[in-house]
């Protein structure tokens, strides 16, 4: 849910560019500034300097303007320090002492270091193999710091990625060579070119691809995506061409290969849906979210810049009404509330689950008979107590810290946190759709947050209805309500279970 500081500017800079719409410059600046108020790798004396420069008026931030300028030395510093900021606290843990005992949130610095690797251009899927390496497969201990280190070099490594795939077939396709389709003779010479010393595959000529993502993982994705959108606009123009391709791509660098064929990955996912035996597939649900669902499938095969169009307009049509047009930001704090409460349900939810397993005591069985609102309150009780559960040290101790660090403040800031998230959805959507931006910046980013909070959201949402037959709008109502009550302290934090 945190962001990279490193990379939150450039946004600013394309709202200045593109124009702000419904307050997105006034959201952005105070985000910004909130962010860096906040964040607990900024050293403490650099914050007044780089806040002081974001208190231009918002109706005043003019691309020539002075407050413009200024911005750009904010993004210009926080790049150049970030990683080296990130390195330094990670360099004063102690990394010998257990979880449990470091006074840090490690939660708040796994999502940090996360949100960072993701805002350089680092993908999800080199996140969790690089992660998995140090765990499992590292010869000798490393220290947290080392391994920040160790995917700084990665990331600013550089990035580019050309992919070579034979055509078995080019019927239809009597054209000269360019940037991407090459006749045989052409693709032979470059074949040539990038894998010297290699038999060139057969082939009817090929297509010659780049993406310039910075790990193989997310390059492999790109170009899948981009053969995808090749062949949709192939069928889509009605021509009888056949373009057959290999399955198998020829990339450098490191002169590898790698298989095309599978569709791209999904984006969106509803686990919901196989609820019950997996009746829910044959049932009908709601309007709105057969709707939001079919939006958001679509989006599963789409580009990135059709995608954010898409997954914002399954917000709307979960929870917009006729009284937010002009406001429709909004929305993202609706969908906030819900996954707010979702979140304090999962923290303590998580812990009553593995103690209830692992454990014969009185609390566990009074956990295993009692619903889910009254096991978190059983577990805030037994946390107030510092009362030992049955837990993982590791990643147990991480849930134990969490659950134990849910106080109205920490509530609010992580609803806060959620609906930036889906407000920068809002803001990259308008650039596409108002400013006709081609790669709005931090569109892939933006994209892969969005998509895991809105399957949340549809998900709980399918959920809700099957237990209460409510809509959308319904479940944000009471999300929003339980929220108002803990912030009033009417409620305690548990309560946000119950939803």
């Amino acid at each position: 849910m945190a962001f990279g500081h490193a990379r939150c500017a450039p946004s600013l800079q394309a709202l200045i560019t593109n124009g702000g719409r419904e307050g997105s410059k006034s959201w952005a600046l105070s985000h910004l500034r909130s962010s860096i108020a906040n964040d607990p790798f900024v050293p403490g004396a650099e914050r007044g300097a780089l806040v002081k420069p974001l208190t231009v008026k918002p109706d005043r931030l003019l691309p020539a303007s002075h407050g413009a300028k200024m911005l750009d030395q904010v993004e210009r510093h926080l790049v150049e320090h970030y990683w080296t900021w990130a390195t330094d606290v990670c360099a004063r843990i102690d990394d010998s002492k257990p979880v449990s005992a470091v006074s840090a949130s490690v939660d708040t610095f796994a999502w940090r270091l996360a949100a960072h690797f993701r805002s350089s251009g680092l993908s999800d899927g080199w996140i969790i193999n690089f992660a998995n390496y140090h765990l499992k497969f590292e010869k000798e201990p490393r220290s947290l710091a080392q391994v920040v280190t160790s995917a700084q070099r990665t990331a600013l490594s550089g990035s580019g990625w050309v992919f070579l795939i034979p055509m078995r077939s080019r019927r239809g396709f009597n054209i000269p060579s360019n940037e991407t389709f090459l006749t045989p003779r052409d693709f032979e010479a470059e074949f040539a070119a990038q894998f010297p010393g290699v038999d060139i595959p057969a082939n009817r000529g090929g297509l010659r691809l780049t993406d310039a993502s910075i790990d193989k993982y997310a390059a492999i994705e790109g170009v899948r995506r981009s053969l995808s959108g090749l062949r949709e606009r192939l069928a889509a123009s009605g021509a009888k061409r056949l373009l057959d391709l290999t399955s198998t791509a020829w990339v450098n660098p490191g002169g590898w290969t790698t298989k095309l064929g599978r569709e791209p990955s999904a984006r969106f996912r509803f686990s919901q849906l196989d609820a019950d035996g997996g009746a829910a597939f044959f049932s009908p649900l709601s309007d709105e979210l057969e709707a939001s669902i079919d939006l958001l499938l679509s989006a599963n095969q789409a580009s990135a810049r059709s995608a954010v169009v898409s997954s914002w307009s399954a917000l709307e049509t979960l929870f917009a009404d006729e009284g937010d047009y002009g406001e429709l930001s909004a929305v993202a704090d609706r969908a906030a509330a819900i996954l707010t409460c979702v979140y304090v349900r999962d923290a303590y939810e998580s812990l009553a689950v593995g103690h209830s397993r692992n454990s014969s005591d009185e609390l566990a069985d009074e956990l295993r008979i009692l619903g889910v609102g009254q096991r978190a309150v059983l577990i805030s009780e037994a946390l107030r107590k510092n009362q030992p559960l049955s837990v993982n040290k590791v990643l147990g101790a991480v849930a134990v810290k969490r659950a134990a660090d849910l106080t109205v403040a920490t509530i609010n800031a992580t609803r806060n946190q959620i609906a930036n998230a889906l407000r920068r959805l809002y803001d990259v959507r308008n650039q596409v759709v108002h400013a006709g931006a081609i790669e709005p910046y931090g569109l892939q980013v933006t994209l892969a947050n969005s998509s895991a909070l809105l399957s949340a959201v549809v998900n709980e949402t399918i959920s809700f209805r099957s237990a209460t037959g409510g809509d959308a709008r319904q479940l944000a109502a009471r999300a929003v309500w339980l929220l108002t009550s803990v912030a009033e302290e009417a409620m305690a934090p548990p309560s946000l279970a119950s939803l």
